[in-house]
């Protein structure tokens, strides 16, 4: 029996069966793996986050409203439809940064189809990613997913605008 105020030490010298916890070889392998991966992707996510912070290329909508207020204005603004499941999506993101600083004259925005699912009905985004461009509250143009797999895929879409 176990008593009270006693020193820690004392205490351990009377349990009868300590108990001792045993992994195989193989489990420590397999969560020592997990662990350091896990570790590698919170460092690799939080440094892209920080990255994607500080380079400001492409600011996220988050309500409703920040959507109107961004289609509302004279300046053209193209504002990408994405999910976070998409393939293409990524793949668009490899390459979409340096044709932010190409196409300067745009104000450019995502927002995830998926947390709006009304704006993507509204707009006919049937695919994603697509991009869409605003002016004053109207679409004036949309490059949908099947023709937005490439870099002069997008760059041959943004020419062919009107200026």
């Amino acid at each position: 029996m176990i008593e009270g105020n006693k020193p820690l030490t004392s205490l351990v010298s009377q349990i009868e069966k300590p108990c001792r916890i045993q992994f195989s070889p193989a489990f420590l392998a397999f969560a020592g793996i997990s662990i350091f991966k896990f570790c590698q992707k919170v460092r690799w996510s939080s440094s892209k986050q920080w990255q994607k912070e500080e380079g400001k290329t492409m600011k996220r909508i988050e309500t409703l409203e920040q959507f109107e207020a961004a289609i509302s204005g004279s300046q053209p603004t193209v504002i990408k439809f994405y999910t976070t499941w998409c393939p293409d999506c990524v793949r668009l993101n490899m390459f979409i940064d340096e044709i932010i600083r190409e196409y300067g004259q745009y104000d450019w925005l995502e927002i995830d189809r998926d947390q709006f699912p009304e704006l993507g009905e509204k707009y006919q985004v049937l695919g994603i990613p697509s991009l869409l461009v605003f002016r004053n509250g109207e679409k004036i143009a949309h490059l949908h997913s099947a023709n937005a797999k490439t870099p002069e895929d997008v760059r041959a879409f943004l020419q062919s605008l009107p200026a």
